[in-house]
């Protein structure tokens, strides 16, 4: 992500609580750590503590919730 990318990013959010709630809706969403990290010009560790704060557990979100669609979806078939 350029400089100028993570500017036009970072001037939509209000405070770091937007940013904060946009990570986790991300991650329930099924986003992985590591791409949210990017994208915001953060740490995967850093993401780690945001979602911890918020209570999101790793089975919340991300590659075990990516899985568990997948597993519905071939059971449903």
């Amino acid at each position: 992500m350029t400089e100028r990318q993570y500017a036009d990013t970072m001037r939509g959010m209000d405070s770091k609580d937007d940013r904060n709630a946009e990570i986790t809706r991300l991650y329930v969403a099924g986003h992985m750590m590591q791409d949210i990290a990017d994208h915001y010009a953060i740490s995967k560790a850093r993401v780690q503590q945001i979602l911890r704060k918020h209570g999101i557990r790793g089975a919340d979100g991300g590659l075990a919730r990516r899985l568990a669609e997948r597993a519905k979806r071939k059971a449903g078939k």
